[in-house]
């Protein structure tokens, strides 16, 4: 199916970040680029607030009874406000990581599979049984929709041209943001002809508690996809400009 082939071409990053497709020569910004600009950020605040604490805490809790010179005050400091942003690092590092590997998997079907992702692959496999065919980091985008982005897992069965989308996350839980990010996916599947049938977003956590599935109740994020991707372009547009000499 032409809907298969890839379709958008990133472009690069406009202002603030915003990351650019190009698809039939209109800039699109990514899912995950409308996600970040229209929902709250105010549970990464606290997140981060949090680990702040918590590694100035544990810091301090060595010098009870002793001397706290001013120096190892101030050295307490600068690691605590670093440990957010070394700890999204790694996070960051260990997504991509998987992704890659899953992309390998279902593209090549690259062997050994790693331990991490076994209970992924019998979750895929289950579908194949049913005639659904993946398909990993698929660029796909539609001007229609006003987004695009890079599908972690598209699913499709030919006979009937179902599809079902699905994200694969390393958090330890499901959120707004990621029912978002795949309802703009599934809006940009349907656009292309497919008939969405199910979307999933697969937690895989780093602390290695196994796969976690989680049903997404697609109409309802879909409607808000929309929403979300309609408030991007009224307030944003603006941002992807940069991406058109981003190469």
């Amino acid at each position: 199916m032409s809907c298969l082939i890839p379709n958008a071409t990133f472009v690069g990053e406009g202002q603030g970040g915003v990351r650019v497709y190009c698809v039939e020569g209109v800039l699109l910004p990514s899912a995950s680029s409308i996600v970040a600009g229209v929902l709250p950020k105010e549970g990464l605040r606290r997140w981060a607030q949090r680990e702040a604490i918590d590694h100035m805490t544990a810091v301090l809790h060595r010098y009870v009874g002793r001397v706290l010179t001013p120096e190892a005050l101030a050295l307490a400091r600068e690691e605590a406000l670093r440990r957010p942003d070394a700890l999204a690092r790694q996070a960051a590092a260990i997504g991509q990581d998987a992704h890659a590997a899953l992309a390998q998997l279902v593209t090549a079907g690259g062997e050994p599979t790693p331990i991490e992702l076994e209970p992924v692959v019998r979750w895929l496999q289950s579908w194949e049984q049913g005639g659904f065919i993946w398909h990993s980091e698929l660029a796909l985008g539609s001007p229609a929709v006003g987004a695009a982005g890079r599908l972690d897992l598209l699913g499709v069965r030919a006979e009937t041209n179902e599809a079902v989308v699905a994200d694969l996350k390393t958090s330890d839980a499901a959120r707004d943001e990621h029912f978002l990010q795949l309802g703009i996916y599934a809006n940009i599947a349907c656009h292309l002809g497919l008939e969405v049938c199910g979307g999933f977003i697969l937690l895989l956590p780093r602390t290695g508690t196994g796969l976690e599935v989680v049903t997404v109740d697609l109409p309802r994020w879909q409607r808000a996809a929309t929403y979300a991707t309609e408030l991007f372009w009224s307030l944003k547009e603006e941002l992807l400009l940069g991406g058109a000499d981003g190469g």
